[in-house]
This record gives C-alpha cells, structure tokens and sequence, in this order.
C-alpha cells in the first residue's frame, strides 16, 4: 500500500542487494522517499520526504521520465520500485491525462512531457504493468486523435520507438488481441 513500510523495503532491498553497510540501506531507503515524493507533488499534495509543497508538474513528469528511463533496470528488479511505479506513477499519469490535476498547465510542455513518460512506461516497463499499458496504449492512442496539430505530433513521434520495438509489438499482440478475454489493443494502437 502507501504506508510507510520502510522496515519492509529495508529487508527486501538488503536481501536482493546484499547490503551491508548503513550507507547503502540508507541510500536506497532514499531513493525509495525521493521517488514516492515526487509523485506525491504531482498529486499537489505537500511532499513527506522532501519537505516541499509545489514543484511545477511537467518538471515532475519530466524529472520522472528521466529517472525511469536511466533506471530502468532497478525499478524492474526492486519490488518496491515495480509498487511505486505502479501505485503512484501510473495513476499519476491518468490523473494529468485526464485534466484532474491542480497545475493549472495543460500546454504543450505538460503534454510532451506527459506523452514521454507514458511512452517510457509502455516501452520499458510493460512487463510489469499488464492492466496499465492497455490504459497507457489507449491514451496514447487517443492523443493522436486530438484536434491540436503539436499533440498528435508529440503523440506520433512518442509512439516511433515503440513500433520499432519488435519484441514489445509481438508481446502486446499476444498479451491483448490473441486472447479473447482482453481488448484488441495491437489493433486499435496499429
């Protein structure tokens, strides 16, 4: 949940790690605070880590999509970090597409931004997030339906790695069109 549970990522972390010394359990407990906090802000409530109460939302997503991409590879081997991109990256990413958030920005920057993080999300982390990347395909998809020329085109050019990516295709046809029991994803997103 989103209770603190720092005694469990402790143990969990230093087991997956081997951590030893205080440092690095401190060092990842951080990681962990500073993550959750930015979600946090993008939600506009004030950070519990941090101290902070605002940070400007495209600054947060585009904080985020750096820390996802670059990271990529702990986030998808800590269970915590799989939590925090699931509870609170993804259902950040609704709320700012959906207009629900409190920046009061819906420009261009707020939605580039948006449109990187959810094609980082998709792209690098569809593993994890099986409901969540038929919600994030179909909000990409949706994107590029808009009337404003610069979101369809911010929304194209985000979806330009993700059809390179032949392995991520082949598993988002087989995970979400083959069965019959989902949606045609594949379909509507090709």
């Amino acid at each position: 949940g989103k209770g603190d549970g720092s005694s469990s990522a402790t143990l969990s972390l230093s087991v997956i790690f081997a951590v030893t010394s205080p440092e690095q359990k401190v060092s990842l407990e951080c990681s962990l605070q500073l993550f959750k906090d930015l979600c946090i802000l993008g939600n506009s409530e004030r950070s519990k880590w941090l101290g902070l109460t605002t940070l400007p939302l495209p600054y947060i997503l585009e904080l985020l999509n750096r820390v996802l991409s670059e990271h990529s590879e702990m986030f998808l081997e800590i269970v915590e970090f799989q939590q925090l991109v699931k509870e609170w990256v993804c259902p950040l990413v609704v709320k700012v597409f959906r207009g629900d958030s409190n920046s009061g920005d819906s420009g261009f920057g707020l939605i580039s931004r948006l449109v990187r993080l959810i094609s980082t999300l998709v792209g690098k982390f569809h593993g994890i997030l099986v409901q969540e990347t038929e919600i994030l395909i179909s909000m990409l998809t949706r994107l590029m339906g808009m009337e404003a020329l610069s979101t369809r085109i911010v929304a194209v050019e985000a979806m330009k790695p993700l059809f390179s990516h032949h392995q991520l295709l082949r598993g988002i046809f087989i995970r979400y069109d083959q069965t019959t029991s989902t949606s045609n994803v594949y379909e509507l997103w090709v």
